[in-house]
């Protein structure tokens, strides 16, 4: 299965902003902020070989951003987009909130793009 979720880790773990604290799932102990979980919320392969492999999937990541204040959240969001602009996944949703049950502004933005086999990632809006 084509999935690039680790290069999209060390790319937005490498934000000075969230001090290395980036997860693939949320600690079990209460995190601290900033800090944030990538995960890959959908994988649609879009061509196959003549075998049934996969050649393209389009991918969906979600960054959920915990954050001291909004204007920290809508920071290090506005890091992430720039960051994976660079590598052609886009923004495709983008929502924020306050989660009393952990005292965080949550900024959770998701992201489209999709990879051929090969490595090359193309736009998809």
């Amino acid at each position: 299965m084509i999935d690039i979720i680790e290069d999209v880790v060390a790319l937005i773990r490498a934000e000075p902003g969230f001090h290395n604290r980036v997860y693939r799932m949320w600690p079990r102990t209460k995190a601290v902020k900033p800090c944030c979980v990538v995960t890959r919320t959908s994988a649609v392969t879009t061509s196959t070989d003549h075998d049934g492999s996969e050649l393209d999937v389009q991918l969906v990541y979600t960054i959920d951003i915990d954050a001291d204040s909004i204007d920290e959240a809508d920071s290090l969001a506005s890091s992430a987009i720039d960051r994976m602009a660079t590598i052609n996944f886009h923004r495709s949703g983008d929502t924020n909130f306050y989660d009393a049950s952990n005292a965080a502004y949550r900024r959770v933005v998701s992201f489209i793009g999709t990879v051929h086999r090969d490595g090359n990632i193309f736009t998809s809006r």
